[in-house]
């Protein structure tokens, strides 16, 4: 990274959903980077928390700035293949 990028580096915080999905945006001349972390609760079912909160980071995420990137990453509670 340039220095002259991080001197004009901007940076900004906040939770869209307080304990399950927060975000750090660093913004300055050439970048702008959302990095966020979300936790989605256990749950089956349409009606589940986890089916919601996954609804409500869909939305979020298509509420950013198109040439924003983002890094996503937390607990997604999300399982693989089915039990033997």
């Amino acid at each position: 990274m340039r220095a002259d990028a991080i001197a004009d580096l901007s940076i900004s915080s906040g939770e869209v959903v307080p304990g399950r999905l927060g975000w750090v945006r660093f913004r300055g001349r050439g970048i702008d980077l959302f990095v966020a972390s979300v936790y989605i609760p256990p749950g089956r079912g349409i009606n589940s928390r986890g089916v919601r909160m996954l609804g409500r980071v869909e939305r979020w995420v298509a509420e950013l700035p198109r040439r924003s990137g983002l890094a996503l990453g937390g607990d997604f509670n999300a399982k693989l293949g089915s039990p033997p």
